[in-house]
Formats: C-alpha cells, sequence, structure tokens
C-alpha cells in the first residue's frame, strides 16, 4: 500500500514512522474515501499494543500516516532469523497481539490482515513488547456503504478466514482465526 518512512517530528524533536501511501491509490477517490475513514477509526484505539496513528493527511497529493516509531523487528522476520520460537515466547506475544485485537473489536474494527509482518516486537529478546500495526484494511463492523471493493480479497491468504475468502461477511471471528494462523 505504500512505504514506511523512519522521520522527525522537528517541532517535538521525536522520531516518527510516516508511511506515505502509493501514488495510484493516492489519487483512487474511493481509496481516499476509505482511508480518510479507516485513519480516523485507527487513531481512536488507545491500546498499549496498538501503534498509535498521531496524523493522517495529504501533502502535495500524496495521503500519509504519521504513527509511533518502533524500533525494534517484526515477527516476521524473528521468526525467518530464529526459527520455531519457544512456546512460551509465543504465548507472551499473542497474549498481547489478541488484547490489542480486543480493543480494535471493542471500538468495531475488525482488522482483516493480522499476519506475522504486522506484529511489531520492541525491546529484549523473550520479553519484547509487541504492536499490533497497518489497520490500513480494516473496516468498521456493520458500517453502512461498503468501502471496499467488490470481488477483491482484502488480506494475506496464509492468514485469512475462510469467510474472508469466500467473500462473506466478517468480524471478530476472522481476526481470531488469523492470530491463531500466526500461531500456528
Amino acid at each position: 500500500m505504500g512505504v514506511v518512512y523512519r522521520a522527525r517530528n522537528v517541532v517535538l524533536d521525536r522520531e516518527r514512522a510516516v508511511k506515505v501511501i502509493a501514488g495510484d491509490l493516492s489519487h483512487d477517490r474511493g481509496f481516499r474515501e476509505r482511508f480518510r475513514r479507516e485513519s480516523r477509526l485507527a487513531a481512536s484505539i488507545e491500546h498499549p499494543h496498538v501503534v498509535p496513528v498521531y496524523h493522517a493527511g495529504e501533502e502535495a497529493g500524496r495521503l500519509y500516516l504519521a504513527m509511533r516509531f518502533v524500533e525494534g523487528t517484526d515477527l516476521d522476520e524473528l521468526i525467518r532469523r530464529r526459527g520455531r520460537l519457544d512456546p512460551q515466547h509465543v504465548a507472551g506475544i499473542a497474549d498481547q497481539v489478541a488484547g490489542a485485537l480486543d480493543a480494535a473489536h471493542e471500538h468495531g474494527l475488525v482488522h482483516r490482515d493480522v499476519k506475522p509482518a504486522n506484529i511489531l516486537l520492541e525491546g529484549p529478546p523473550g520479553r519484547e513488547h509487541a504492536y499490533l500495526t497497518d489497520f490500513g484494511i480494516s473496516k468498521l463492523v456493520g458500517a453502512a456503504g461498503e468501502l471496499t471493493t467488490t470481488g477483491r480479497l482484502i488480506g494475506t491468504v496464509d492468514y485469512v478466514a475462510p469467510e474472508q475468502i469466500e467473500g462473506n461477511e466478517v468480524d471478530a471471528r476472522a481476526d481470531v482465526y488469523s492470530l491463531a494462523c500466526v500461531l500456528f
């Protein structure tokens, strides 16, 4: 969907992550509306295991999100480097991500793309603080006026629930299924 840059907020002298949305998406009217709506929803989640969104905007025709910069790696990279992780280690990460999903679900959000690359890890090995990120394809459960393109799979096929693949209505259970795939 875009490129993430490490940036410095010069006013506050703080590092941030800035996700600049791909140009073709930034120019699509439907995507722009979905981006505005979903960035507001993602920013509304206050939870220690959700990457906070500080600002969403547009500059020179490009959409962007300013978020907390997480100094570390993602679960996908950790698994590639280390291979299978210790079950206690996995349980600690899973507990944190499950808490983030609970917070999202309480706000009526379904993540729709829970996968190792969207789980950021910061801190010492085995005691990492996990953050769930990239609510960019989430949607408000039961919202009127579906903004997702019909007939298009939203998510990463290795982790999506069967009802998502079939194009059926999804709810929080789809995220729980995806988290179980991550754990597997």
